[in-house]
């Protein structure tokens, strides 16, 4: 008798009969992947165009510690990466031989390539087995750093996708972008757009590759700000690809790693940036050759019959004429099974008697690896499923659904298509996927809060679902509701740099923090506006002598920010909550009685009354020189974890304005507080700051930071920039 198979679901999706027998073809050409790993039994279970792929339990422990030995083999490594490099060279020539090929050719170089792209690309196999290399890495990341461990691996496997067609199409957009804001024409532009890139996983999804309407339609709604946003995410991008070898060496010698597990991160991540080639290659090959040959196999069939055909009936179509039966599309839409065994191909009518198939996750709490993601939160389950029916319902959902930052959107693989259009989604969980995937490098440029490899997750949630995600732990609860548990009044204006002593009621807390700093450290020259002077705003000579101020102050653009007397206290922040202007320009005399009117009146909004009654205190006005910072970032001076106290650093390439938005993830690093205060310059970062001029640069923020520190009384939260060799403080408030 036949010994029982123990089975676990490792993907699902929608497919066409062909591409579901190219996925087991694939696993029996190359064992799962180009590493030649062991797999004797798979199944694949398909129904109605929708399928269940599962591997043996045995088969995924064995192989996932193999996985291991294969990446500090040289030999075993260097074959299968020379295996991979000829199979894109034979992607990339493709398109001239298929040219001169007859039908049947045509369709059987399409089947050769689908399955040397299925056997390598297939993300959820390989992230399958590289999962012993995940799960290495976490057992070498010390307990006491546990609470960093998500900003450690997104260091140690960072890659230089600096040159993939995905980040160079984004550079592309900008620039015509920019001439579209411009008011001059793209037309010619949008058209090598679309003939450079109309393959490639940043379209729409349409399964043509994206259009010059699509193009035309995303550049029209594009404003100056979106402009300014795309290019800050950009330029920060740019930093971590260049640096992202040298990063991952850093992290990884600060944390103690041996030579072989450093060796195993970084081919990791080698083959991760391949896999990515791998996709856009035959992307490219499938859409230009799809439409002139597959679609028009497609149609003379018919679609119904197409889909649910092997590869063999599909060439006895093209060379006798011959038709399967309907009878037999009746059977195969009811249950088709692909089984896998001693090396064969088995199409069965029904699952094996000796396969026993988990269907244990039916859980009210699951679990899974946080890409990014802090505190505690409620949400509102939507679900995708991953056929055509479902993806048009969740398009329509996007455009009719409002509240979308209260939306957990789950689904079982995340394909990199759908990634730019959750931004604006509260979470995105994923059954299925690695920390290396496509989608999850996307998700974690663009900050989208995010968990993977969620066991059990499609079977536990349902559309409707509330939900509450513990992101610092990774766990995820099944809940009932959305509710979440709970003397100088006189003066027009007095110098930020002048050392005067004020009260804070006649500057604001903000204003006389700033003045407060500027005896240790350096800040914006500015000055602020006196709640007196802000009454009388409409009066010309008030005006005059605020312009007069402005043009002392020898820059060309301002930020003009709030100063309220409760604001950056010790019991209340009001982070964000008043109005702030960056970028204004200093000869823009109606824009800046503007925005001051704007700032002092931001005090009366609704939300800032349900934060907190500031009916005490009056609003006061900062006028300062906007610093265009080549970095800036955020400190928070104490985080203390295990009894080790670490310095918390958020930084970013170019203006705070972009950070504080949201509009960028900020690269992460904790230090040792005592290194700094031992004033140790080879201080350890966890993980490791991005390049080592940076590292140097910091080490003296960081000690204006404890100075600040010291001089409160009390931990504090500081929002820094450097310009040049200038280290400038833009604000400090105790937490």
């Amino acid at each position: 008798m036949e010994k029982t198979k123990k089975m676990e679901l490792q993907d699902e999706g929608s497919w066409a009969l062909m591409i579901e027998e190219s996925n087991v073809r694939a696993i029996q050409k190359y064992h799962g992947s180009m590493a030649g790993l062991e797999i004797e039994y798979y199944l694949s279970v398909g129904s109605n165009r929708w399928y269940k792929a599962y591997f043996d339990r045995e088969t995924i422990c064995s192989n996932r510690a193999k996985m291991s030995a294969f990446l500090l083999d040289d030999k075993k490594y260097n074959q299968c990466i020379s295996e991979i490099y000829t199979v894109l060279e034979k992607m990339k020539n493709a398109k001239e031989q298929y040219q001169s090929m007859n039908l049947i050719g045509k369709f059987n170089l399409y089947c050769d390539l689908l399955c040397e792209y299925i056997a390598y690309y297939n993300s959820v196999i390989a992230d399958t087995f590289y999962q012993n290399v995940y799960s290495m890495v976490d057992s070498n990341i010390p307990i006491n750093l546990n609470f960093v461990s998500k900003q450690i691996k997104d260091s140690l496997f960072a890659t230089d996708n600096n040159s993939l067609l995905s980040h160079m199409q984004n550079v592309d957009l900008v620039a015509i972008t920019d001439k579209y804001l411009k008011n001059q024409s793209i037309d010619e532009d949008i058209k090598e757009y679309v003939k450079k890139y109309k393959s490639t996983t940043s379209s729409s999804g349409n399964p043509n590759g994206i259009t010059e309407d699509e193009v035309l339609n995303h550049i029209s709604k594009q404003t100056i700000t979106d402009l300014k946003e795309e290019r800050a995410l950009l330029r920060n991008l740019h930093l971590r690809y260049t640096n992202s070898e040298a990063w991952a060496e850093m992290t990884a010698c600060s944390l103690g790693f041996s030579d072989d597990t450093k060796l195993m991160i970084r081919r990791t991540s080698q083959l991760s940036y391949l896999k990515i080639l791998m996709r856009e290659c035959f992307q490219k090959f499938k859409i230009d050759t799809r439409e002139d040959f597959l679609y028009k196999l497609i149609a003379e069939i018919g679609k119904s019959q197409f889909d649910y055909m092997m590869i063999s009936e599909i060439c006895s179509y093209i060379h006798k004429g011959e038709r399967i039966s309907e009878q037999k599309i009746s059977e195969r839409k009811s249950c088709v099974v692909f089984e896998l065994r001693d090396n064969t191909i088995h199409c069965l009518k029904e699952i094996p008697t000796y396969v026993k198939i988990d269907d244990e996750f039916k859980r009210e709490t699951l679990t899974g690896d946080v890409l990014i993601g802090t505190g505690v939160k409620r949400y509102k389950v939507r679900k995708i499923e991953q056929n055509e029916e479902g993806l048009s319902s969740f398009n329509e959902y996007i455009e009719r659904e409002h509240n979308k930052q209260n939306v957990a959107v789950i689904t079982n693989v995340l394909r990199p298509f759908l990634v730019p259009k959750l931004k604006k989604f509260g979470v995105l969980m994923t059954q299925y996927g690695g920390y290396t995937s496509h989608a999850s490098v996307l998700c974690r440029e663009l900050g989208i809060y995010s968990i993977i490899s969620v066991d059990g997750l499609m079977d536990s949630l349902q559309t409707d679902d509330f939900i509450e995600i513990d992101f610092n732990n990774g766990i995820i609860k099944k809940v009932k509701d959305m509710q979440v548990n709970k003397s100088s009044f006189d003066k027009i204006a007095i110098d930020l740099n002048d050392e005067v002593w004020c009260d804070k009621s006649e500057v604001g807390n903000k204003a006389w923090n700033l003045m407060k700093i500027n005896r240790i450290a350096c800040i914006p020259k500015g000055f602020v506006l006196t709640k007196n002077t802000i009454r009388d705003i409409d009066n010309p000579y008030i005006q005059d002598e605020i312009m007069e101020k402005i043009s002392s102050l020898k820059c060309n653009k301002l930020a003009i920010r709030s100063s309220h007397e409760g604001e950056d206290g010790d019991d209340s922040s009001c982070a964000g909550l008043f109005e702030s202007f960056v970028n204004v320009d200093t000869g823009n005399k109606e824009e800046i009685v503007k925005n001051i009117k704007e700032v002092y009146n931001s005090k009366n909004h609704d939300y800032v009354r349900q934060y907190k009654n500031m009916s005490e205190g009056d609003m006061h006005v900062i006028i300062q020189e906007m610093i265009k910072a080549d970095i800036s970032g955020v400190i928070l001076t104490s985080n203390p974890y295990s009894g080790v106290d670490y310095i918390l650093i958020e930084y970013v390439v170019g203006d705070l304005y972009h950070l504080m938005q949201g509009d960028i993830t900020p690269l992460v690093s904790y230090i040792k507080k005592i290194d700094i205060l031992n004033e140790d310059k080879n201080y350890y970062a966890y993980p490791s700051i991005i390049t080592m001029p940076i590292k140097n640069l910091f080490y003296s923020l960081l000690q204006t930071a404890l100075e600040l520190e010291k001089m409160y009384s009390h931990r504090a939260e500081i929002e820094w920039g450097i310009k040049g060799d200038i280290i400038y403080i833009f604000q400090v408030r105790p937490y």
